[in-house]
């Protein structure tokens, strides 16, 4: 957003693992899997979405992290149709990714409401007519969830002031893994149509990596990312990189990558190349 309102600032920017594509669906992200976690496994957090007792926060990681990871290694199918009908990911080869995933969502769930009330003056979260669904009994899901309305004010505040535009006048990199719990990748999918919207394609590239985590990236990752915004701006190659990875294996994956996405060509390529 600063890229987008403040170009005469910045060159360009380089914005990783963000929730740039639409931010009031993030917020309704976290607290669907808050209020679907209260269905599968009911009891195991007091309070809701919207009111959290303050002994949750103060007890998170010495009462309520180990009786969450009780409950849901106890009933490895509810966590799984939890997952499932909140469109989590997790990793199939790597079991800790589910905690991973579960624990993450339910800390931004539990520890950032009162601030979300705060900044936004209200309550953001509006389930009142949406239809949850992931196989299995989704007639008694949708009877017995909780539901909340949403305060005018808070979504008024989200549009004006939280919401990013995709109108772009300075190149933009964007770096996302596919398999990011926190904030999904379609962050990155509703970002470029804003920017297609807007016409600003020319200004965006968007690296993103086959692999399971928030933010989870690799040195290499962060230099291919990093290399690609230099060379947009400068037309120059990223130098040093040989100080960082040397010159074995890690160099040479930098180079095919870097080489992917146009870098020390002249004809540049747009959007995004998962690897």
């Amino acid at each position: 957003m600063a890229v987008e309102q403040d170009p005469e600032v910045f060159d360009g920017g380089l914005a990783a693992c963000g929730p740039i594509g639409d931010f009031l669906q993030q917020l309704e992200y976290i607290g669907d899997f808050r209020i679907l976690f209260d269905y599968f496994f009911p009891d195991v957090l007091p309070g809701s979405l919207i009111e959290i007792p303050q002994d949750v926060i103060d007890n998170w990681d010495d009462v309520y992290v180990p009786a969450i990871t009780e409950a849901i290694y106890a009933d490895p199918i509810a966590t799984e149709r939890l997952l499932r009908v909140a469109s989590v990911p997790w990793d199939d080869d790597d079991p800790a990714s589910v905690e991973d995933a579960v624990l993450t969502l339910l800390w931004y769930a539990t520890h950032a409401g009162d601030d979300l009330l705060e900044k936004l003056g209200g309550q953001a979260f509006d389930n009142t007519n949406r239809r949850y669904h992931g196989g299995g009994k989704n007639a008694s899901l949708n009877r017995a969830v909780d539901r909340f309305a949403a305060d005018e004010a808070a979504i008024r505040e989200i549009e004006l002031y939280y919401q990013a535009s995709g109108v772009l006048t300075r190149p933009l990199v964007t770096l996302h893994t596919t398999g990011d719990p926190l904030t999904p990748i379609w962050h990155e999918h509703e970002y470029r149509r804003k920017a297609f919207q807007a016409g600003a394609q020319p200004f965006l590239a968007n690296v993103t990596v086959a692999r399971y985590g928030h933010c989870s990236f690799t040195t290499v990752d962060l230099l291919v990312a990093f290399s690609v915004l230099v060379w947009d701006v400068t037309g120059e190659e990223l130098v040093g990189v040989d100080a960082v990875l040397g010159k074995g294996q890690a160099r040479a994956d930098f180079m095919k990558q870097v080489r992917l996405y146009g870098v020390g060509r002249h004809t540049k390529s747009r959007g995004a190349i998962e690897r």
